[in-house]
């Protein structure tokens, strides 16, 4: 599938979302690797349009990264961020569905940040 931020890069699809915390959520499965900003990363995770894992989406300025969703989060008063689907930015204080995936199953590149993954393919 094509990126929708740049369409020389492939995206993979929809339905996983690469999940961070910025430390006060504890029933995430813990994937160690630091975002920056006091967030980090916890684990790619199976999503659904019919039962989300993470329930508010959120918009992004411009186009989304990862340092763009949790900043978009925070500021909304959310302690979990979730970039899927390139493009989009989820936050919620509690995972409320999925689970954990294989970290190469979150493969879509951000539309803001070429260097960053924003969710997956099933």
């Amino acid at each position: 599938m094509v990126c929708s931020g740049n369409s020389d890069l492939k995206s993979g699809g929809p339905n996983r979302l690469n999940v961070y915390t910025n430390g006060a959520a504890t029933q995430i499965v813990t994937n160690p690797g630091p975002v920056g900003n006091g967030w980090t990363y916890k684990s790619c995770y199976e999503d659904s349009v019919y039962e989300r894992t993470l329930a508010h989406k959120v918009d992004t300025p411009g186009s989304n990264s990862v340092l763009a969703c949790t900043a978009a989060c925070k500021a909304a008063g959310y302690k979990i961020a979730g970039v899927e689907w390139s493009q989009e930015c989820w936050c919620d204080n509690v995972v409320k569905s999925g689970r954990a995936s294989g970290l190469l199953d979150c493969d879509m590149v951000c539309t803001g940040n070429p260097w960053e993954y924003c969710g997956g393919s099933q």
